[in-house]
C-alpha cells in the first residue's frame, strides 16, 4: 500500500487464469470489465468542425474534465498524466456550428497504431454525432501520421459507445478487468 493506495490487479487473458481464481477465492472484488477493440484504418478525412492539435491547451483540459464531471482538484493529476505521454499525441475538439466545443478526445500514435483515449461528448448533447466526429477526426489525424491500425478501450457496460465503435469497423480483441481487495 505504497502512498496509502491499495493493491489493484489488472486481469487480462495474458495472465494465468489461476491468479484470477485465487483472488476471487480470497474475496477480491471484480470491477470495471473493459473491452479492447481494434480496427484497420482506411483513408479518412478530417470531419468538419474538428481540430486536432499536438499541444494540449486549457480549452481541451477544462472541457474534458467538465464533460466527464471530474472535480477541479483532480485536473492537475490528469494533466500530469497527459504530460508524461512520450509518443505523438493529438488533442481533438469537435465544435458545433457556433464554434462551441461539444466533444473531446485524445489520439496517441506509436509505430503504425493510433490509440483512442478520453473520448467524451457534452452530456447534454449526446447522441447527436459529436463523439463520432471527434473519433473520425482522431482516426484521420492518426492516418496522417502513418497509422494503419487503431485501438481503444471501452467499459463493457457502455453499449452506446461499443455500438458506435462497431459501426466504425472496430471489433473486440479481448477483455480485461480489475481485482481490488475486499
Amino acid at each position: 500500500m505504497r502512498h496509502g493506495q491499495p493493491c489493484v490487479f489488472r486481469v487480462s487473458p495474458l495472465m494465468d487464469p489461476a491468479v484470477d481464481a485465487l483472488l476471487a477465492g480470497r474475496g477480491w472484488s471484480r470491477i470495471d470489465e473493459t473491452v479492447v477493440m481494434a480496427a484497420p484504418l482506411s483513408d479518412a478525412t478530417m470531419p468538419a468542425g474538428v481540430a486536432v492539435a499536438e499541444a494540449r491547451d486549457a480549452v481541451w483540459s477544462e472541457g474534458y474534465m467538465r464533460f466527464n464531471g471530474v472535480p477541479p482538484a483532480r485536473q492537475a493529476i490528469h494533466d500530469r498524466m497527459l504530460a508524461a505521454i512520450l509518443s505523438r499525441a493529438g488533442y481533438a475538439i469537435a465544435s458545433d456550428e457556433e464554434g462551441a466545443p461539444v466533444a473531446f478526445g485524445l489520439g496517441v500514435v506509436e509505430a503504425n497504431h493510433v490509440g483512442l483515449f478520453d473520448i467524451v461528448a457534452d452530456p447534454s448533447r449526446r447522441r447527436a454525432g459529436h463523439g463520432l466526429r471527434v473519433v473520425n477526426g482522431i482516426l484521420a489525424w492518426g492516418r496522417g501520421h502513418g497509422a494503419t491500425q487503431a485501438y481503444l478501450q471501452v467499459v463493457a457496460t457502455n453499449a452506446p459507445a461499443i455500438a458506435l465503435y462497431e459501426r466504425l469497423g472496430f471489433v473486440e480483441a479481448y477483455r480485461y478487468h480489475y481485482r481490488l481487495p475486499a
